[in-house]
């Protein structure tokens, strides 16, 4: 059936339901025509939910009709997602119809593309199977304010599409793992034929509020993570009250639906079901403070209606119910003042602000200006300076202020805050260590999930952010022992952080051993990488070309400026050493090997104005040697 007949049908079926008593299905598409209004539409979609399998005919012959060509068209398109999205396996058949829809391209809204693919995924594993490809071209295309949601869908559909729950014990050892997205389908098929044991162990879960599933971390954007949440609480929550609708062991699944169903009549009815539970619905009182406090004055007043059965474990938000007290709804605020006013009775107090809070919002501000002032102005430059010594004095509070302006920021990021992050974070824990490393070769604009990823635009991997991810990798050994390895590492920038952290403790290297020393020659003499891997995270690499050659040999020269070396090696020492580096790391060597050097080489140096450091430690020498 072409677009045209399909319309032409569709219409003859509203014509059909206005001039007769309606059935099921004909109610079905008269509710339709409400979908998305300002006005009807809540309601409309509400009763749509409540016909169930009876309103799949009428859904199935909008989405096959497909017309999104003006505004009020995208709006019911929109609400009748939602609707599907609600029935999940009930209507499992409009997967391939919506499928169709997706893949022919016939809007190019990228939010319906996104609520489209959510859907698919809330039909998943049900239904027909869709070729995993043919959703993930839309995180190609996904314009990129769309990308992050398009590869949050992309990853729920893929793993309800593998969480292979078939029977009891599967949903149960599904729920069980607790896998993010794959434990809405253990909850979706434990309501439907679940125990009362299965109905405790959604309770248990629903209740751990502030433990994440596994899998929350893995969406990513330039390496950082996105953290994602999957719609277990609602679906929990439903599958709980269907289970155990008028057992007190349902008391957390209503409170979920109150504060997270879509549809206002639904929340409402949520609501009302808890008030029969009396003070057992203590066990709730964090959503109902959420719904209170949510903006939508009926479902706050029902809220606080129900937050008055729940006793003196409220008092611990007397200072939200408070502030509910200036609400505009006249209602809202006369229930918040006579709550907060049995609450006081009963003894509770609102906890008052103290220094210790005061202080630390105090000292968070300073820091974030202290962030802020790391720019592209000389490190030497007093507000720089200040900036830098206030950070160093407060990694823990400064490292995630610098590393969400890192992500904020991303390639237009100063050089000055990378060096300031490397050296900070080569002190951090090596998790912190590693994910910074990671970030830090990321070029353009990059989305990954466990199943795909997408990669547009970027740039070649700056100097400060190779040399950064050397320091990273090194990190702050606490014996310069175990640097030795790293002195012959596969990637160049790994080796030059190891030869300068050594420069920089030359006198530990003195006091080190042997094998430390000789690594540092080797490093001086022989050859080093003209290619280098580095690690991007989640097993992806990416190589560049490098010639670091002589900033490693230079470093390393330096580093054995407090060491005793063959007479033979001195020339080579200060040769090498004269390349590079720091001025007063350079002007020890100098003044340690100098008097067997190369007498070109000194003068040279000697002659060098822009270092006058190393340019008086060259004089000194030839002075020393009788040398004009």
């Amino acid at each position: 059936m072409n677009a045209v007949t399909r319309s032409h049908a569709l219409h003859l079926l509203f014509a059909a339901a206005a001039l007769s008593p309606p059935t099921a299905a004909q109610e079905a598409v008269r509710l339709l025509d409400g979908l998305g209004d300002p006005e009807r539409g809540a309601a409309a979609a509400q009763a749509l939910l409540e016909l169930r399998e009876q309103a799949v005919p009428a859904l199935q012959g909008l989405i096959e009709e497909w017309q999104v060509r003006q505004p009020r068209d995208l709006e019911r398109m929109r609400a009748a997602l939602q609707v599907v999205d609600l029935l999940g396996e009930t209507a499992a058949s409009l997967k391939s119809p919506l499928v169709e829809a997706i893949t022919g391209q016939n809007t190019n809204d990228d939010k319906l593309l996104v609520s489209i693919l959510t859907t698919i995924g809330s039909l998943t594993p049900y239904g027909d199977k869709v070729e995993f490809h043919n959703l993930f071209h839309f995180s190609m295309v996904a314009s990129d304010k769309e990308k992050g949601a398009t590869f949050t869908a992309i990853y729920r559909y893929r793993e309800r599409d593998e969480a292979k729950v078939t029977d009891l014990e599967s949903a149960r050892r599904c729920l069980q793992d607790d896998k993010i997205f794959a434990r809405e389908v253990a909850a979706e098929f434990l309501g439907r034929l679940g125990t009362a044991e299965d109905a405790a162990a959604l309770r248990d879960r629903l209740l751990a509020r502030d433990q994440r599933p596994k899998g929350w971390d893995q969406v990513k954007h330039n390496g950082f993570v996105v953290p994602v949440e999957d719609r277990f609480s609602l679906f929990g929550g439903l599958a709980l009250v269907r289970l155990a609708p008028e057992d007190s062991v349902s008391i957390i699944g209503h409170a979920m639906v109150a504060r997270h169903h879509p549809y206002p009549a639904r929340r409402r009815q949520a609501l009302l079901a808890l008030t029969r539970f009396g003070p057992e619905v203590e066990v709730a009182v964090p959503e109902l403070i959420a719904v209170a406090t949510g903006g939508e004055p009926k479902l706050a007043a029902e809220a606080l209606k129900v937050l008055g059965m729940a006793g003196k474990s409220v008092g611990r938000h007397l200072r939200a119910i408070d502030a509910l007290e200036q609400h505009e709804d006249q209602l809202v605020a006369r229930l918040a003042g006579s709550l907060a006013a049995r609450l006081r009775a009963m003894g509770c107090e609102a906890p008052p602000a103290t220094a210790a809070a005061d202080e630390a919002s105090r000292k968070l501000a300073a820091m974030r200006e202290a962030v802020a002032a790391i720019d592209g102005r000389p490190r030497e430059a007093a507000p720089v300076r200040a900036a830098e010594q206030l950070i160093a004095a407060d990694p823990d509070t400064a490292w995630p202020l610098l590393m969400e302006r890192l992500q904020r920021e991303m390639q237009n990021t100063p050089d000055a805050l990378i060096r300031c992050m490397a050296e900070l974070g080569s002190r951090r824990p090596e998790a912190e260590r590693l994910e910074l490393r990671s970030v830090l070769v990321m070029t353009g604009d990059r989305w990954s999930t466990p199943f795909c990823s997408s990669h547009s635009g970027g740039r070649g991997m700056t100097d400060t952010s190779r040399d950064a991810y050397g320091v990273l990798t090194v990190g702050a050994p606490e014996h310069l022992d175990d640097v030795a390895a790293l002195l012959t590492d596969d990637n160049a920038a790994v080796r030059l952080a190891a030869a300068r952290l050594c420069a920089r403790r030359a006198a530990e290297v003195g006091a080190a051993g042997a094998p430390l020393r000789d690594a540092l020659w080797r490093a001086v003499s022989g050859d080093h990488p003209a290619k280098s891997q580095f690690d991007q995270g989640g097993g992806s690499r990416t190589t560049l070309p490098l010639d670091l050659g002589d900033e490693i040999r230079a470093a390393a020269a330096a580093a054995l400026r407090e060491t005793e070396q063959p007479q033979e090696r001195h020339g080579e020492l200060v040769r090498r050493a004269l390349l590079h580096g720091a001025d007063g790391e350079v002007a020890a060597a100098v003044l340690k090997f100098g008097a067997a050097a190369d007498r070109a080489d000194l003068e040279r140096a000697a002659k060098n104005i822009s270092r006058k450091e190393v340019a008086a430690a060259a004089k000194q020498v030839l002075e020393q040697r009788g040398d004009k």
